[in-house]
């Protein structure tokens, strides 16, 4: 754990021969933007690159992003800079880590956050206050062991919803704030809209502020920006 972040003082961690040495590494999406701006502006020599990317593979056994959602751009070039794969997780204070992909490599999915972990229970769900019994319509439930998807609403973006022991009981002092964060039957409300495709979870954004409606349509915030980063004219 570093007291502040400095992409300098990362690089030159990841290159040390101090022993114990780097062997794992978790970050949010901005350093790993940040770290490849300054690779970018300092490691410029093709011999300089293919140390470092040695480095890399041989000394350092995972790297992971979680936090936010990683950018497919972003992902691809820490590949071609490290030789690594990042493993991408999903989390919040409230839930601790609910969602990871899998460890070996071959089987992660770009821009997918993977399957529950152990004793982590999710639903995809959309609102519906006419249903009786429960205000919402379930898409997709799914647990360790697999994902069921209710026909009909497969690949249906619905927000998460998580429950197990490792989610929090209450918001300190706040009564009224725990009571909004939970449905009625207990499952923690995330605010992020996600869809099970392929074996596995894809966040799309916070509903609230990641999700434009235009045309009749959901569009996600993140997707048009991951196809804007993907344009070799934008940095």
């Amino acid at each position: 754990m570093m007291p502040e972040f400095s992409p300098q003082q990362v690089w030159e961690k990841f290159l040390s021969s101090e022993t114990p040495r780097i062997n794992v590494f978790m970050a949010v999406p901005t350093i790993y933007t940040k770290l490849m701006e300054y690779y970018d502006r300092h490691f410029t020599q093709p011999h300089a690159q293919d140390f470092l990317r040695a480095v890399c593979e041989e000394k350092i056994r995972l790297m992971v992003s979680g936090s936010a959602a990683l950018p497919l751009p972003v992902l691809e070039k820490w590949k071609n800079i490290t030789g690594h794969t990042l493993l991408e997780r999903y989390g919040m204070t409230e839930i601790g880590m609910a969602l990871s992909g899998p460890l070996t490599t071959a089987a992660r999915l770009p821009g997918s956050v993977g399957t529950p972990l152990p004793g982590v229970q999710v639903r995809i769900v959309s609102e519906n206050p006419q249903r009786e019994g429960c205000s919402y319509t379930i898409h997709a439930e799914g647990d360790e062991r697999g994902t069921k998807v209710t026909p009909g609403l497969e690949e249906k973006e619905g927000e998460l919803l998580v429950r197990g022991p490792s989610v929090f009981r209450e918001y300190w002092n706040k009564p009224e704030e725990t009571k909004s964060a939970f449905t009625l039957d207990g499952w923690f409300k995330t605010g992020d809209t996600v869809v099970f495709k392929d074996g596995q979870y894809w966040i799309r954004g916070r509903t609230s502020v990641d999700i434009i409606k235009t045309g009749g349509y959901k569009v996600s915030a993140l997707e048009v920006e991951w196809h804007l980063l993907a344009h070799p004219s934008i940095t």
